[in-house]
């Protein structure tokens, strides 16, 4: 994948295809996802009528450790309006 992106961004404009192949990425991440899923289900390694917990729980929980996060750490001195540290080591 690696060496896909190296090639694409050599190109002229590099935009429009690594939107496709990021796009492409996240499409076959979800499909295979699904399917393994759907397999694991189907094969009854799991029960169904039992729910662990609400899931607006754990995304309510996850969402709030990220923004303590973000604002327990500021950013390092010297990195407002960089580019990023991996461009000035370039």
């Amino acid at each position: 994948m690696l060496a896909g992106v190296i090639l694409i961004v050599g190109r002229p404009s590099p935009l429009g295809l690594l939107l496709g192949f990021w796009v492409g990425g996240i499409a076959i991440s979800v499909v295979t996802g699904y399917a393994i899923v759907k397999l694991i289900e189907s094969s009854k390694a799991v029960s169904a009528s039992h729910q662990s917990g609400k899931p607006i729980l754990d995304i309510v929980a996850g969402a709030a450790s990220l923004v303590l996060r973000c604002r327990a750490q500021p950013p390092p001195h010297g990195t407002r309006g960089a580019v990023g540290t991996w461009a000035v080591s370039l």
